[in-house]
């Protein structure tokens, strides 16, 4: 049984190195303070660039979760940016997909911090995992961050965050749409964050989306066992 466990550990450890030689973010670590920062001015803003690289004879088709720190200030705003669409601070995850060909390669994928006058640190991951299999992780880019802060507490975050599980059914959705667990409130934004719709539970479980435009739509839940996430098409 031993030998059965650590055959499947080091299975599991091969398998995840293969994925991050398929795909690397250079840098994929920030340490970075900034000091003396004049905080008067609050549209002050620090950009981080990162290179996606598809090292892999296939095509990847990937997205990426961003996941923030506890400790982080919540007057700070957090851009991110990649080669589709720049997202507004509200939005964790990218809703278009990100495609790598062999060999391609896309330079300034970007967080941009603007502390809007707060000093404070904070540790921010982004995942970048296969568009359909969330457990396969290509890779992670690792920010931390203080502005005008020499001791900052630091809150290591190791996964993607709990509410990835909410399921959204079908989507594409036409014209109604359910889903997998009951809430008080589902809130409806566009891509640039306009919140467009706000949904109470329904008894019959099933959300009428006739009335918006097809697009790609951010979904927001609230209820008694927390917040959730998902991406929806609307055709």
């Amino acid at each position: 049984m031993m030998r059965f466990q650590l055959l499947l550990i080091i299975g599991i450890s091969i398998q995840a190195s293969a994925y991050s030689q398929d795909f690397s973010a250079v840098p994929a670590s920030f340490d970075t303070i900034w000091n003396d920062v004049d905080l008067s001015d609050y549209f002050i803003s620090f950009p981080l660039n990162s290179s996606l690289s598809n090292h892999s004879q296939d095509t990847l088709v990937l997205r990426w979760y961003r996941v923030k720190g506890a400790n982080c200030p919540q007057e700070w705003d957090i851009f991110m940016s990649d080669f589709n669409i720049s997202y507004v601070p509200e939005i964790d995850s990218s809703t278009i997909p990100l495609t790598f060909y062999p060999g391609d390669s896309m330079r300034h994928f970007s967080l941009e911090v603007a502390p809007r006058q707060t000093h404070g640190c904070c540790r921010v991951d982004v995942f970048f995992t296969d568009q359909d299999d969330l457990s396969v992780r290509y890779d992670t880019i690792q920010y931390e961050l203080a502005i005008n802060d020499s001791s900052c507490d630091v809150t290591f975050v190791n996964d993607l965050p709990e509410g990835e599980e909410l399921s959204v059914y079908p989507n594409p959705v036409l014209s109604f749409f359910s889903l997998n667990k009951k809430f008080e409130t589902v809130k409806i934004f566009s891509i640039t964050g306009e919140l467009v719709k706000i949904l109470r539970y329904e008894p019959t479980a099933r959300y009428d989306i006739r009335d918006l435009d097809p697009g790609t739509y951010i979904l927001s839940t609230n209820g008694k066992t927390g917040s959730s996430k998902a991406v929806i098409l609307k055709h």
